[in-house]
């Protein structure tokens, strides 16, 4: 005997229903397997997310995905930090600030020399550098809500999503 799925239908029409049939049923067939093929909207931003627990990371695709937001990485080294950012423009970034293996303050300098959007998910106690204090910050266990608000800021380029630049001392003032 030769399996066959349950849509294998070789040669079938509805006119080959028999007419002597006392029951007046139309033969079961199969739901289609495809959905109708539509155009999606187009992604809301491109979001680099740098993390190197896999499952954490995960989830935090996962959200972002949900939301319609192209995801870059995740990556867990700033090696492969580097090498995704070549490839592509970014619209804003996730960084673990309690990662070892991605230096997130190293990954946060070079993307905020890039001039590239990006909040630190923190945990309690965690003590981020001077320089990027002021950047926002979801803390963990993280919220997908908390999360989407976030990216939604920075890539709207919301105010309060934006850092204040910090004085560079010595400060110069001028000649009276």
């Amino acid at each position: 005997m030769i399996a066959r799925s349950a849509a294998y239908r070789p040669d079938y029409s509805p006119d080959q229903v028999p007419s002597t049939a006392s029951v007046h049923h139309a033969p079961v067939l199969p739901a289609p397997f495809a959905k109708t093929l539509t155009i999606d909207q187009p992604p809301r931003g491109r979001v680099l997310i740098v993390e190197d627990e896999i499952p954490v990371a995960l989830d935090l695709q996962k959200a972002l995905r949900d939301a319609g937001y192209r995801i870059v990485g995740p990556a867990g080294s700033q090696g492969e930090v580097e090498r995704l950012v070549r490839r592509g423009l970014l619209d804003a970034a996730v960084i673990d600030a309690d990662s070892r293996a991605a230096m997130p303050f190293a990954v946060a300098d070079w993307l905020a020399a890039e001039e590239v959007p990006f909040a630190f998910i923190v945990g309690e106690g965690t003590e981020l550098p001077r320089e990027h204090a002021l950047r926002p910050q979801v803390t963990r266990p993280v919220s997908p809500q908390a999360l989407i608000d976030t990216v939604e800021q920075m890539i709207d380029g919301d105010p309060a999503a934006m850092p204040v630049p910090a004085a560079r001392w010595p400060r110069l003032f001028p000649p009276l």
